[in-house]
């Protein structure tokens, strides 16, 4: 084997090496999820009635991996307008686990009303600090599998910046910017369990790209 030969070969094994650790580390995502019975133990917020707007929550129904909900405000108020639930007090003490190695956390919801709602995780962490998942506005839903789509998504919590040692609370906001001239004041959703923690697989498109790319090297290697 000449010297170009074997520096090829040992050009290409470094290459297919960095490359298979690379996707190996990013094929698999762990998160955290409220699981069913967390879930079901949600709690109106109790946040008082101020400005903006906040009403009630209800769970009506439990179902399949989660339970269905109801917020509803009691005043015609024109405006910003919310209303969720929240982990209870006593709730804390189910995680005490090594958060090291979670990335997020994620929790999916569906809109079963016929108007589009907003709807935002808020997650209490260490020393009292906030994080936010992006608003998630979701359309309407009339039960047809058309729109399912648009009426269900996934609220994401970023974690990987903050060194978590303690979750104290988790609630879930659901808001729109009400008319006053409506007695339609009530928000019907669904809150889903999601593994936790989870292994999230890479699309195989994208383990074709890393290959094609890999190839792509082989061939100006050898030429």
């Amino acid at each position: 084997m000449s010297a170009s030969s074997k520096n090829c070969s040992t050009a290409f094994l470094l290459l297919f090496g960095t490359l298979f650790y690379f996707v190996s580390s990013l094929s698999h995502a762990s998160f955290i999820s409220l699981a069913t019975d967390e879930i079901r133990s949600l709690e109106s917020q109790s946040l008082g009635q101020t400005s903006p707007l906040l009403g009630d929550t209800l769970i009506t129904n439990h179902i399949e991996g989660g339970a269905f909900f109801v917020s509803y405000w009691h005043k015609s108020f024109h405006g910003d307008s919310q209303a969720g639930a929240e982990t209870p007090d006593s709730w804390m003490s189910d995680w005490n686990f090594d958060f090291s190695s979670v990335d997020s956390f994620q929790q999916q919801v569906i809109n079963r009303d016929e108007n589009s709602w907003t709807f935002q995780a808020t997650i209490n962490v260490n020393d009292n600090v906030e994080l936010n998942s992006s608003s998630l506005t979701l359309g309407p839903s009339d039960g047809s599998s058309a729109n399912l789509a648009a009426a269900q998504g996934t609220l994401f919590v970023d974690l990987s910046e903050t060194a978590i040692t303690t979750i104290n609370w988790i609630k879930f906001t659901v808001s729109a910017d009400l008319p006053i001239d409506t007695y339609d004041r009530l928000a019907e959703y669904e809150l889903r369990y999601m593994s936790s923690p989870n292994q999230v697989p890479l699309p195989p498109s994208y383990l074709l790209f890393v290959s094609s790319i890999i190839m792509i090297l082989i061939r100006k290697k050898v030429h």
